[in-house]
């Protein structure tokens, strides 16, 4: 009798994880096709999903495995490519949620009860589920669901080695750990220290199985090489080579590690402190806190912990060495790992809470544990419902409505908005491929010739700029009977005998001694639907919208101001600018651009107080590699050159002697400085 109940609770404990295991992988995945993105989104979503449509290779480190399933999923007969590829991200994420329902099962243990051992693991898959970063890279084109997935199915993997000292769990963790380092090389620092443990644990039995296996699903990588010598649409850095794949595999273009950056070691560490609190609804995140102190009793729980703190705190001292300043805007998103193990432990919590509690509360306390998850739902719902959100499809699809017939986009290396997204609209979406995008950093395929001769602007920035002059200077020439566009007006534009007037989205690059554009302007022709309810939700009182949004919303009304200033209507113009003013506070460059505006415009006073606002939000560019100390430079001599232009001598003298303390040898601010110093009247502003 004790044998037939003992399998008959087993039976039915299997059957609960079962049915609780599709609810882990069904009810997320019908919310995240509920809320998924219809289109591409901007910059990376983008630019993957052009990847995958085209077999492209994408930015350092290349993600192929990323590619190689996101393209599997543009065969799905449904919907738009980007929508498919979306989609993709969108299983992904809700097979990782699974995967966390297996991982709290096991931690739960088979001496918790079965109600609230079901309760727990629910708990911990939905709040991974609907935490506010994990959801938001489940609807759109990124790497993150995927590295989520892998890293989640390796960390199961492991488990199941622990517990039931199985080689061959040793070496699927390892085929798993290889997969996922293909796929986001930021997965080794949860992988390697797992494989190193477990290797520890079993002595070393089967390790060298083991690292062929890793080697194995790492092999994705060749990929990249095999790909770029085909010279796909989408070829970033072009890695056809042993040297090139090197630089693209170690980031090399990012420049590497940046030890200035670790002085604002400190505001990171409490930005982490502040998203965990958050991310799955007010001090919801703290309960795994009290998750991992109970799994801490089972080497399984110990070994956990101790990713978990890799995964958050220790990525925390890699990541703000070696992401940019810009890229450091967005860092929540390696901290996803991270989030999916707090959502494990604090399911652990949930479930030997409520199984500790006297028979007539445990009942009651697993419905709340099961239902906790609701508040993450609702918490985030809005931030993540992206079912309307195409405005960065409709911002392509109106760039490419400004050019006439054979029109060239020439984007320089510094400008990148709105190239991934034209380049996905031309040979994704098959939208005028009459015109021919110059991209100098080849990032998309050009097929001017000259363009493969470019060099590198973060190795050598100041050959990249003369370069570029040189190359513009030749272009139209040659190309007299294609008009060219620029994504920005840019002062430089007259070393190659060009002048660049404001033509709706983007500027004419008009010869010195040529008409102006012949075409009308182009702001009738253009949607605005997705850019109404932009607008609209930045004037909610929870803005949701991707930041980039909120930049290109700005950047329509600065454009059309730059195009009232230059037919000379200061009064439409000013009102157009003070339409981007809403989102000064919530994007930096925006800011500063619309600083530039107003300077170049002859409104230098305006542009100040912008300025000021800008400094000290761009103040650790200072430090940090040529490329960003330069742009704070130029940022501190047009601070100098608004003062100087408003009377203020003192102030003027203060920046410019900061620019030339961070930047000897410029001969046109120290002539500012010399005749400010003098006494004399200031000079002329360029």
């Amino acid at each position: 009798m004790a044998d037939a109940h003992t399998s008959e609770h087993a039976s039915g404990g299997t059957r609960r994880r079962n049915a609780g295991l599709a609810a882990a992988f069904l009810v997320p995945l019908a919310v995240y096709l509920f809320t998924l993105s219809p289109a591409p989104a901007f910059e990376d979503a983008v630019e993957f999903a052009l990847g995958a449509a085209t077999l492209g290779v994408n930015h350092p480190s290349g993600y192929p495995l990323e590619t190689l399933v996101g393209h599997l999923f543009t065969y799905v007969p449904a919907a738009s490519p980007a929508w498919r590829v979306n989609l993709s991200s969108a299983v992904a994420a809700a097979a990782a949620c699974a995967f966390v329902f297996l991982l709290c099962w096991e931690l739960l243990g088979a001496g918790t009860r079965p109600g609230p051992r079901l309760a727990g693991s629910w708990a911990a898959a939905a709040l991974c589920a609907f935490g506010a970063t994990f959801w938001s890279q489940a609807v759109i084109a990124e790497v993150y669901a995927l590295n989520a997935l892998l890293g989640a199915a390796a960390l199961w993997c492991g488990a199941r080695c622990l517990t039931s000292e199985d080689g061959r769990w040793l070496v699927a963790t390892a085929f798993v750990a290889g997969l996922a380092a293909a796929n986001h090389l930021s997965s080794l620092l949860l992988t390697l220290p797992l494989f190193a443990y477990l290797a520890w644990r079993r002595r070393g039995r089967g390790a060298w199985l083991a690292v062929l296996l890793f080697a194995l699903g790492a092999s994705v990588y060749l990929y990249l090489p095999l790909r770029a010598v085909r010279e796909p649409v989408l070829n970033w850095g072009v890695p056809a080579d042993a040297s090139r794949l090197l630089d693209h595999l170690f980031r090399r273009e990012a420049g590497g590690l940046v030890w200035a950056r670790y002085r604002y070691l400190g505001s990171h560490a409490v930005e982490l402190a502040r998203y965990l609190f958050f991310q799955f609804g007010p001090a919801v995140g703290l309960l795994g806190v009290v998750g991992a102190a109970l799994a801490w009793r089972r080497p399984c729980g110990r070994a956990l912990t101790a990713l978990a703190l890799v995964a958050g705190p220790g990525a925390l001292l890699i990541v703000v060495g070696l992401l940019s300043p810009p890229q450091l805007e967005e860092i929540v998103v390696w901290y996803v790992p991270f989030f999916v193990l707090t959502a494990l432990f604090a399911g652990v919590a949930l479930g030997a809470g409520a199984a500790r509690l006297p028979a007539r509360l445990r009942a009651p306390a697993a419905v709340v544990a099961a239902l906790l998850p609701l508040l993450a739902l609702v918490w985030n719902f809005h931030a993540n419902d992206r079912r309307g959100r195409d405005f960065a499809a409709e911002y392509a699809r109106n760039l490419l409505r400004t050019f006439p017939y054979r029109a060239i986009s020439a984007f320089p290396f510094h400008a990148r908005l709105g190239m991934l997204e034209e380049a996905y609209q031309t040979f994704v979406e098959r939208r005028r491929p009459d015109v021919l995008i110059i991209d100098p950093s080849r990032i998309v395929r050009c097929d001017v010739p000259a363009v493969r001769r470019a060099p590198s602007l973060t190795r050598d920035t100041g050959g990249a700029a003369v370069w570029w002059t040189t190359f513009m200077a030749g272009l139209t020439a040659r190309e007299a009977g294609r008009p060219v566009f620029y994504p920005n007006d840019d002062p430089a534009a007259a070393g190659w005998g060009a002048a660049l007037e404001p033509f709706g989205l983007v500027f004419y690059n008009r010869p010195l001694d040529g008409p102006p554009a012949r075409w009308p302007a182009p702001w009738g022709r253009y949607e605005y639907a997705a850019l109404r309810d932009v607008a609209a939700d930045l004037a909610s009182a929870r803005p949701a919208c991707e930041p980039a949004s909120y930049r290109v919303l700005a950047l329509y009304h600065i454009l059309r101001a730059e195009d009232h200033f230059a037919r000379g209507d200061d009064g439409r113009a000013l009102a157009a600018m003070a339409e981007s003013e809403p989102v000064f506070g919530r994007d930096v460059r925006t800011a500063w651009f619309a600083a530039t505006v107003y300077h170049r415009n002859g409104y230098p006073g305006r542009a100040l107080p912008i300025y000021r606002s800008v400094l000290p939000r761009v103040e650790r560019y200072r430090s940090d590699l040529p490329l960003f100390r330069a742009q704070y430079v130029a940022l501190l001599n047009s601070l100098a050159l608004a003062y100087m232009e408003t009377g203020n001598a003192a102030e003027s003298r203060r920046y410019f002697a900061e620019s030339l303390a961070l930047t000897p040898g410029q001969a046109d601010v120290e002539a500012y400085l010399t005749q400010l110093g003098a006494g004399g009247s200031a000079p002329a502003a360029p």
